[in-house]
Parts: structure tokens; C-alpha cells; sequence
């Protein structure tokens, strides 16, 4: 039964203050994740959207690339600064 329920009905489920149940046992309860629990969800920016489909088309296209070299790419033909360090960009890849 619990295990058909959404992730927002689960959430609706637990009562933060509800001194009886800890917050832990009741999302043991219903098999839920702490962290989904506190989890906000982030919106992404125009920009970083427009960033990851310039990385997705010169990576299909060039697949054997680096972050450096992609990083090159989108500076050259795309006038877009990308720190190659950045997480933002090995994680795409």
C-alpha cells in the first residue's frame, strides 16, 4: 500500500511536528528517503539550459572532445564563457 503512494502524498504524509514519531521513524514508515523529504527543487536557468544544448550538440558531434576542448569550442564559435573547472561541465559530459 505505501509503496503505491507518490512522492508528494508521502511527503503530505509526515507532520514535522509530531513529538511522539520522530521525523526519521516516520519516513522509515512510509519508505521514504530523508533527503526527498527536505529536497526544494531548483530552477534552471535560460543560460544554463542554452549552455547544456551547445555542449550536447558539439558533443554529439564530436564525442572523442574533452572539457577543454568543448570549452574552446563554445568560446570560438559560440561567445560563451565557461569555466573548464567548473563541475557544471564534467558532469555534463
Amino acid at each position: 500500500m505505501v509503496s503505491q503512494l507518490s512522492l508528494a502524498e508521502k511527503r503530505n504524509i509526515i507532520d514535522l511536528n509530531y513529538k511522539k514519531i520522530s521525523i526519521r521513524k516516520q519516513c522509515e514508515l512510509i519508505q521514504l528517503n530523508r533527503s526527498n523529504l527536505y529536497y526544494k527543487v531548483v530552477k534552471i536557468s535560460e543560460y544554463e539550459t542554452e549552455i547544456k544544448n551547445l555542449i550536447d550538440k558539439i558533443y554529439t558531434k564530436y564525442p572523442s572532445f574533452g572539457s577543454r576542448r568543448i570549452t574552446i569550442l563554445l568560446k570560438r564559435d559560440y561567445n560563451k564563457l565557461v569555466n573548464r573547472k567548473s563541475h557544471f561541465l564534467k558532469n555534463l559530459l
